[in-house]
């Protein structure tokens, strides 16, 4: 859920880059997702189990984390998404590297 095909190496060059309209229509699909409706808690009848979401800080992580736990946040109160840098990847890309 990143870069549409033939995007990689571009997006590689850039800074904290967001996803493309590709990779945002791909994490709302996670949402979706049979195998992990039961987890979010939003069939009629189900129990939720996740209590927590977390993240990497990256632009495109945060991007992916609010389309595929949006209506998760959204069914409920206090439900939130935590941002961790030590997730964050680490290399000597541009697309690596957060931004203010």
């Amino acid at each position: 859920v990143l870069y549409e095909s033939g995007q990689a190496e571009a997006c590689k060059a850039l800074l904290d880059p967001e996803l493309t309209a590709l990779g945002r229509q791909q994490a709302l699909g996670v949402a979706a997702d049979p195998l992990l409706a039961p987890c979010l808690g939003l069939a009629a009848g189900e129990q939720d189990s996740i209590e927590l979401a977390v993240a990497s800080p990256l632009r495109r992580t945060v991007e992916t984390a609010l389309g595929a736990f949006g209506p998760w946040l959204r069914a409920g109160q206090g439900r939130r998404i935590v941002l961790n840098a030590d997730l964050q990847e680490t290399g000597e890309v541009r697309c690596d590297t957060g931004s203010p």
